[in-house]
């Protein structure tokens, strides 16, 4: 505990008969750390990767930053949070060293969150607000649009992709989808399957349930782009993700378009969105996540269409304790199976 009686950020290396805890840092400066802590106390099994995300933390975790576990015998990392675009998996499968996520933890944080901006790219209330803070009261010239009958198009149907649909549908948006498969009728999302085998039946979870095609319409990218009043990003970023939405993506979208990304900010090509506003081609993005954080492109601080949170769609006061209870509920079920509860790659 901090002299302020809050939870100390670290970074734990883990034993069965030994916890060494290394105090947060960049990259350069971790290196020499985690080396020292093998020499000292390892060989150590396990790897728990807990960060302030708003601080210099060491990342990415590759090769170069865990070399020395991973030769002192690691068996698996588990790390707050969903996204897993700063792990280099391979590697990791390589050695052998399983690599577990959190998604139970931002899953129903960040669909809310993305409602919410959903909600206030629809209505404009950032710029309301603005109106009302410099005086004017409403600004009866914006154009606010009733979700009532808009098309929603969501880019990744996942766990989180299936929250949003879900919650937006009750506002009255059709929901058409896109992903690398199509959900059948009357499925379960393909996390649930993967996480109930995985477990081998030592942890039941309630799992999501997919709904019937009538309901969610499967199309192409390209049809997505076309027919969407709402485009909400909810793909991980990948090799193959990586710009996914640019300039000849925004031409094919609807006039006054909204985009709201929630995933990944690389997901989008900032310059190629700012140009859209621009254009009037998109009316409006809601946005927390950017190619280059914390940087931010300086004309989506001053463009008047835009909704922006600093990476905080999950942020709030319980955040904190069902990370580190997810993460170590890992460790305790890679302790007891030999497999943590949400592994990401198959070592």
């Amino acid at each position: 505990m901090t002299e302020d009686g809050q939870p100390e950020i670290t970074l734990s290396l883990m034993l069965t008969t030994l916890v060494k805890v290394l105090k947060q840092t960049s990259y350069g400066d971790a290196v020499p750390l985690i080396e020292q802590a093998v020499a000292d106390h390892g060989p150590f099994c396990a790897l728990v990767y807990h960060v302030d995300w708003a601080g210099p933390f060491p990342a990415p975790i590759n090769e170069g930053l865990i070399r020395p576990l991973v030769q002192s015998g690691l068996k698996l990392i588990t790390v707050g949070g969903a996204g897993y675009d700063r792990v280099d998996i391979d590697y990791l499968t390589s050695k052998g060293v399983m690599y577990a996520n959190n998604p139970r933890t931002v899953m129903h944080r960040t669909a809310d969150s993305t409602a919410m901006m959903i909600l206030m790219a629809c209505k404009g209330a950032t710029q309301q607000e603005k109106s009302l803070r410099e005086g004017k009261w409403a600004n009866r010239a914006l154009r606010g649009k009733n979700p009532r009958g808009l098309t929603l198009g969501i880019v990744g149907m996942g766990n989180i992709g299936t929250i949003v649909a879900e919650n937006m549908r009750q506002f009255g948006m059709k929901i058409i989808y896109s992903k690398r498969n199509r959900l059948s009728p009357d499925s379960r999302s393909s996390w649930g399957v993967t996480f109930a085998l995985r477990l081998h039946e030592v942890l039941t979870l309630p799992l999501l349930r997919i709904a019937e095609e009538k309901d969610y319409e499967y199309v192409s990218f390209e049809e997505l782009l076309a027919r969407s009043d709402v485009i909400s990003l909810m793909c991980p970023l990948t090799h193959a993700t990586h710009h996914l939405i640019a300039a000849k993506e925004f031409a094919k979208m609807k006039q006054d378009v909204i985009l709201v990304n929630t995933s990944r900010g690389a997901v989008i090509d900032e310059a190629a969105m700012v140009d859209a506003l621009n254009s009037g081609k998109v009316l409006r993005v809601a946005l927390d996540v950017f190619e280059n954080e914390p940087t931010v492109h300086p004309a989506l601080i001053t463009h008047p269409g835009t909704t922006l949170l600093p990476h905080a769609a999950v942020l709030d006061d319980t955040l904190m304790q069902e990370n580190v209870d997810e993460m170590f509920d890992n460790v305790e079920a890679f302790a007891r199976t030999g497999m943590p509860n949400t592994p990401v790659n198959a070592a």
